[in-house]
């Protein structure tokens, strides 16, 4: 048999007052402590509409295409029935 782990009740009480006894400066970064002139959260914020203007060209990509899809399939089915017609 293998033997079966368990954590104790001291590891997981050491761990939770580290977390809480921890000084709450080290826990943020200027973004989350509310520096809005630092270079940090100006750089989060280019960041964010950068992704954003990748996500919607994706998007807009997506959705070309789908349409040009919808577009070509009238314009085959449109010569296939004038084929269709003819051959009739």
């Amino acid at each position: 048999m293998k033997p079966q782990r368990t954590i104790s009740f001291v590891s997981i009480l050491s761990g939770l007052a580290g977390l809480f006894l921890s000084p709450s400066s080290i826990l943020a970064c200027a973004v989350c402590f509310g520096d809005p002139d630092s270079p940090m959260t100006k750089g989060a914020a280019a960041g964010i509409l950068v992704l954003g203007g990748f996500i919607s060209s994706v998007l807009l990509g997506i959705v070309s295409v789908i349409a040009f899809w919808f577009y070509r399939s009238r314009v085959v089915s449109r010569q296939l029935d004038s084929l269709r017609a003819g051959i009739s």
